[in-house]
């Protein structure tokens, strides 16, 4: 029996986060015992600007395979969409830069300020030396997308397994005598994050080189469609963002450092349940794809059937090891710090990885089929929920407090919205298709 495509990408992309999550887990012991509590609290804030910096490709990635999707369901070739791609995505990039040279002396001091043993000069380097390095990885994300729509997930999985691979190596080479605590962290940066700009870049020009030779790939038509598409998928995911990717911006303003890496490690910790899911919705994006354009919307009910309760019981086992291994996972990461895994947080992680597996979903399916009009509708309240309830939660009750808020913004929300707005979605195109027949 073959088989299928989707279900091979997952599992590369499961073996591939494995190797990433154990990467990422020695990578914490050796960056604490590197830069000690502090530090490692700077280089945590700083990390999490990957996310927004994905975002600077302004939908292009995922407009690009959803357009690649349609055409290889109606057996067309789909270069110029690829080389319209990165004709577009010059001229952003280098507004970026304008912004980065721009805007860094702000951003950094309103993300770093409260790490008093930096001063401004210091953080303000940290910030461009983080952010040059995100943004290129962004450019990456083109490729990616290419593979995952050609069915070749796997490609895109392993890419970013080898990067952390050689950007631990690199990390376990990095001397330091912790005269300059400010020069240890951009270093750091420098060795953990720069493998994976460098293959993502490399990775793109792998793809484009070979459709150069293809004769109309200025079609205006296409590029439009393409920025328009990537437009809704932008705002989405910019929203989103502010819902998913604040939690870092909020605790840099509102905890202290302790507070930051018992978070980031338990995040961390449970994020590889959030990944094992994400990755195959990730994988059957584009199978969702065709089947929407072939009208075929049983798919979807099937695969809502089956793979939200795999996601459920993903969740139950995975939080289960989780708190019968919490002592020896905090004495691997971070021996003779004294961190530990309090119950509530364990309890409110695994009940936010619940909510996730439901939402992200429907989120997948509305994405999927191009209609974006509902996440339009929740995901602008649900970021400013996320925000000010993120912000009230830890400033009242700490850790706890701040994914209470970042829970509450998923229930209050999307949880039922995007359900809804699928299922109606999806009746409507077939009462219209029984019309027209």
């Amino acid at each position: 029996m073959r088989v299928p495509t989707h279900i091979i990408v997952a599992a590369s992309a499961w073996g591939s986060r494995l190797v990433s999550i154990f990467i990422q887990f020695y990578s914490i012991k050796i960056l604490l015992d590197l830069l000690g509590t502090e530090g490692y609290a700077v280089f945590t804030v700083i990390g999490s600007l990957v996310g927004w910096f994905l975002l600077a490709d302004f939908g292009l990635g995922n407009s690009l395979q959803n357009q690649i999707s349609y055409r290889r369901a109606n057996h067309q070739e789909y270069q110029d969409l690829v080389l319209s791609a990165v004709i577009a995505i010059i001229p952003i990039f280098i507004l970026f830069i304008i912004l980065i040279l721009t805007l860094s002396p702000y951003i950094s001091e309103f993300l770093l300020g409260g790490f008093d043993f930096l001063n401004n000069n210091q953080r303000s380097n940290i910030f461009k030396a983080a952010s040059f390095i995100f943004l290129t990885t962004s450019i990456g994300n083109l490729a990616y997308k290419i593979w995952f729509s050609e069915h070749k997930g796997w490609i895109s999985n392993i890419i970013p397994a080898l990067s952390s691979i050689v950007g631990l190596i690199f990390l376990m080479r990095l001397p330091s005598d912790g005269s300059n605590i400010s020069e240890d962290i951009i270093f750091s940066i420098y060795c953990f994050y720069i493998p994976a700009a460098f293959f993502g870049v490399t990775s793109t020009l792998f793809k484009v080189i070979p459709y150069l030779k293809c004769k109309n790939f200025l079609n205006k038509l296409t590029l439009y469609a393409l920025i328009k598409n990537g437009g809704g998928f932008f705002l989405f995911s910019l929203l989103s963002a502010f819902v998913l990717q604040v939690d870092y911006i909020v605790m840099s303003q509102t905890l202290v450092e302790r507070d930051l890496v018992t978070y980031n490690i338990m995040s961390k910790t449970f994020g590889l349940i959030n990944f094992i899911y994400a990755a195959l919705l990730q994988s059957l994006w584009p199978v969702c794809a065709e089947a929407s354009s072939k009208l075929r919307f049983d798919n979807f009910y099937k695969i809502e059937k089956k793979y939200i309760s795999f996601g459920f019981i993903i969740v139950i086992v995975s939080s289960f090891v989780i708190f019968l291994l919490k002592d020896f996972i905090v004495n691997i990461l971070a021996p003779g710090k004294d961190f530990y895994f309090p119950i509530s947080l364990i309890i409110l992680f695994s009940f936010y990885q619940v909510v996730r597996v439901w939402t992200d979903t429907y989120a997948m399916f509305l994405m999927s089929i191009g209609k974006l009009k509902p996440l339009w509708i929740s995901v602008p309240f649900q970021a400013v929920l996320s925000g000010s309830l993120q912000w009230v939660g830890a400033v009242n009750y700490g850790l706890v407090g701040l994914l209470c808020g970042l829970i509450a913004s998923f229930l209050i929300t999307v949880s039922w919205w995007l359900p809804f707005s699928f299922r109606s979605t999806v009746d409507r195109i077939v009462k219209d298709k029984r019309l027209d027949e």
